[in-house]
């Protein structure tokens, strides 16, 4: 929570803000494998990852599962399913807990009441103070890189996923299998 709480300071959100934000957290204990949002669910919560980590999926045509992302606490923090967040659809891609997990939820009815009452809080719920955009970044790449070239790029700018992510999981993002083991 220290964690959380110095992101939060670091934001220059007032005692208040944060206040009103330890208010809303609905704190979740994600076992390893457990599924926070699966395939044709509403998501309408914002996550903060405060231990362990979550593999964002796509479930293709074919019926097997494509690693898209990766959200770990110490790489990527926050997470959310954003079509399904912001547009209220339901989702097409699983969140899934890599490791055992301890997270914040955060509902989006909960959080568009808070930027009601405060500009600090507004400023802080966007998309780019959440890392939304580096995450789009990074999920494009994952999306779009040769096996081999996304794999030497996790290995040379991404090591907290190398570190922290198994190979299985990173094995399913696009044939890394022969690369990882």
């Amino acid at each position: 929570m220290d964690k959380f709480i110095d992101i939060l300071k670091q934001a220059k959100l007032t005692d208040k803000d944060i206040d009103t934000l330890q208010k809303m957290i609905v704190p979740i204990n994600a076992k390893n494998n457990k599924t926070l949002i699966n395939y044709g669910d509403n998501c309408a919560s914002i996550y903060f990852i405060l231990k362990g980590g979550f593999a964002m999926q796509l479930l293709r045509d074919d019926g097997t599962e494509k690693t898209i992302n990766f959200f770990l606490d110490s790489f990527q923090p926050f997470m959310t399913v954003p079509q399904s967040y912001f547009q209220e659809t339901k989702s097409t891609f699983k969140l899934l807990a890599i490791k055992n997990s301890d997270i914040l939820a955060f509902s989006k009815i909960d959080l568009l009441q808070a930027i009601e009452k405060s500009a600090t809080i507004k400023d802080f719920i966007n998309p780019k103070s959440f890392g939304f955009t580096g995450e789009l970044d990074f999920r494009t790449k994952l999306l779009t890189y040769s096996p081999k070239r996304m794999y030497e790029l996790l290995i040379s700018d991404y090591q907290e996923v190398i570190k922290n992510v198994s190979s299985r999981h990173i094995a399913k993002h696009r044939h890394f299998t022969r690369m990882v083991e």
